[in-house]
């Protein structure tokens, strides 16, 4: 009598089915970490008005990109024009998205069962991938377009036709996220050599390229007419931060370490990734390695991201693809690799299988001293799937509340910073003005204020005097004559004749130099410093220790003290009394030219919170050349409550003795 096949005379049909029901378990799990994170809100907005027939803008006639992915944003209309709903169909649809592009790689492109399982554990027990699996952001799209790149790439000989798709994809990609071109173009161009050297000419080649690009270059045109600009407003926002590079740089490593931290499987899996093709010597997948590796660098270079995790998703993703293709690996191997990602995974507290409604991550864990948030904790009991319920209309945040009470009465503009589920709420008649500038044509052309405190894009601006009253009644009063005329111009692009030569010629001024050549960056950049002069401040210097809140001592913010003296000053020491806890860095001008900067370290007194003075020698180019003005720039915030910060006196050379001698 015949009997039915057990599992152990099919091992590969019985491995095939748990790795089916591990991406049915990574779809359960996606789904109970759904949620939708504030800045979605953001294109959400832009959304509804596109469907109330009033253009792709955030504001209601005003026509600026406040979004980096056109691609997404289209099918998030899509999905909205369905469902006429965001929320719940924003959710579900990219857990869909992410469920197909894991299913790609875990069942279409891994070369082994065992593989495949492991692609499927680690994407299961990653925060940071499962966080932003929905989340209503962008990622869901970059993990889908690197999976079907990784599909062409591996599945097809090197010809023009493989080329050419993979530009398209690496174009979409672009339309997805501008950023993916470092972790794609290494993909994208070694195909392209790789043709070549198999015979392919390079006019087909290029004439393939330039097909695919169609899409990117139709959206530029587009961007570029109905916007005036080639890049999004928040680029805008994001880049004219004036963070020094180094300082740019150690944020983005505080945000490696806050991965580490927090979702250590997360960097196991990158680093993996990119050391796999080296050690199984397979060249064909070098180019994705190195993608991934360029994003790191590029990731470093910019300063990571305020959101803990969302920047690492694509990069991760694209080492589970470099994973995928290891050849062999024995049950011993698995178990024990299997082991080690569901021990690192699951070490993570709460980790991915542990979120529920319940979970509450208190607000000083979420939002660290590193400056990076824990989005999804934050947002988590207001915004996700799990917190809905019958009686509140998602998302059941704050932010909502204050959006639904609109703007004064008599006032359509609305000062905000958390602009999101805000600004969908309040509806099409507010006009936001967000401080971070992401959606503000004119701050964003402006120089960032100066502060330490500051986080990865999100860099503050001083609104102008007059601007708000501008918006409100649509004549220009804005009092400083050069922003005066700067908003002259972008009034012109963003409210103007869409087809008139002046807006042409308005939007040539905006994107070659005009409005840095325009405004006075550092009086912008430094707006209320404490302006004091050099006889007060080299006089009556106080004791050590003395409390910063004394009215013996002089307060200042964020943007420093800034002494300009009436002639050249050289000088070889300074002592300067500033807040004990704090560091500080001293810049020097000549006229308009900055000479020298100078580092002020922390010094502590026992049991004070005052002021202490250091003692510093000075670089020989402000004895030689000397200076005319000074800025005392703060580099850290120890304290939590205002005043922040004081300083007792500034001295150099001889008066530092003289000073001695008379102390209060």
């Amino acid at each position: 009598m015949p009997t039915s096949p057990s599992l152990g005379q099919h091992p590969h049909r019985a491995r095939r089915r748990v790795r089916v029901l591990l991406l049915l378990a990574f779809a359960l799990v996606i789904l109970r970490h759904g949620w939708l994170v504030d800045d979605a809100y953001i294109s959400l907005r832009t959304v509804d008005n596109f469907c109330n027939g009033h253009g792709l803008v955030w504001n209601v006639g005003e026509r600026v990109q406040a979004f980096t992915h056109p691609l997404w944003l289209l099918l998030c209309w899509a999905v909205y024009s369905i469902t006429n709903e965001f929320f719940y169909s924003l959710i579900i649809f990219g857990a869909l998205v992410s469920t197909g592009a894991v299913a790609i790689v875990s069942i279409r492109l891994a070369r082994s069962e065992w593989v495949g399982i492991i692609v499927l554990l680690a994407a299961t027990l990653s925060h940071a991938f499962v966080d932003y699996a929905t989340s209503g952001l962008e990622n869901p799209l970059t993990h889908l377009l690197i999976a079907l790149s990784a599909w062409v790439y591996l599945g097809r000989v090197p010809d023009v036709r493989r080329f050419t798709l993979l530009c398209l994809l690496g174009g979409l990609s672009l339309l997805s996220r501008p950023d993916n071109a470092v972790l794609l173009g290494p993909v994208v161009l070694a195909a392209g050599i790789q043709a070549f050297r198999r015979g392919e000419k390079l006019t087909p080649l290029l004439r393939g390229a330039v097909l695919a690009s169609a899409p990117l270059v139709a959206w530029e045109l587009f961007s570029l007419v109905y916007y005036g600009a080639l890049v999004p407003n928040t680029a805008l926002a994001k880049l004219n931060s004036g963070i020094d590079a180094g300082q740019l740089a150690h944020q983005g490593l505080l945000y490696f370490v806050s991965t580490l931290d927090a979702d250590p499987l997360t960097l196991l899996i990158i680093v993996a990734g990119v050391v796999a093709p080296f050690m199984t010597r397979d060249r064909k997948m070098i180019p994705f390695a190195v993608g991934i590796i360029l994003h790191a660098l590029y990731m470093t270079k910019i300063g990571g991201d305020f959101m803990l995790g969302r920047f690492f998703t694509a990069p991760m993703f694209m080492a589970l693809v470099c994973l995928s293709q290891i050849k062999r690996i024995e049950l011993t191997q698995f178990l024990i690799i299997a082991a080690i990602v569901a021990g690192i995974g699951l070490s993570a507290h709460p980790n991915t299988l542990e979120t529920n409604s319940t979970i509450r991550v208190p607000h000083n864990q979420a939002r660290t001293g590193r400056r990076v948030t824990n989005e999804h904790a934050l947002l988590f009991h207001a915004a996700s799937l799990l917190s809905a319920n019958r009686w509140d209309e998602m998302p059941n945040h704050g932010w909502t509340d204050l959006g639904l009470r609109g703007a004064r009465p008599g006032r359509k503009t609305v000062i905000a910073r958390a602009m999101g589920y805000r600004g969908l709420a309040a509806g099409p008649d507010v006009h936001l003005v967000d401080d971070v500038a992401l959606t503000d044509p004119l701050l964003a052309r402006m120089p960032a204020l100066w502060r330490p405190d500051w986080m990865t894009g999100h860099f503050i601006r001083t609104i102008p005097p007059g601007y708000i009253q501008t918006l409100e009644t649509g004549e220009n009063v804005i009092e400083d004559p050069q922003v005066h005329e700067l908003y002259e111009r972008i009034d012109l692009v963003t409210h103007g004749d869409l087809w008139s030569w002046d807006r042409f010629r308005a939007i040539w001024w905006l994107n070659t130099g005009g409005p840095a050549e325009l405004l006075n960056e550092e009086a912008w950049r430094f707006h209320g410093a404490s302006r004091r002069n050099a006889s007060s401040i080299a006089a009556k210097p106080v004791a050590d220790g003395t409390p910063i809140n004394s009215k013996l001592v002089r307060r200042f913010t964020d943007a420093g003290v800034y002494v300009k003296y009436k002639q050249l000053k050289r000088a070889h020491e300074l002592e300067v009394s500033v807040n004990d806890a704090d560091r500080f860095e001293i810049r020097f001008y000549d006229h308009a030219e900055e000479v020298a900067r100078v580092p002020v370290p922390r010094q502590l007194e026992w049991n004070q919170d005052g002021v202490s003075a250091r003692h510093i020698e000075l670089p020989e180019v402000l004895s030689e050349r000397g200076f005319t003005r000074l800025r005392i720039l703060p580099m850290t915030r120890q304290r939590k409550r205002q005043p922040y910060y004081a300083i007792s006196h500034l001295l150099f050379d001889e008066e530092i003795e003289a000073g001695k001698a008379t102390p209060l």
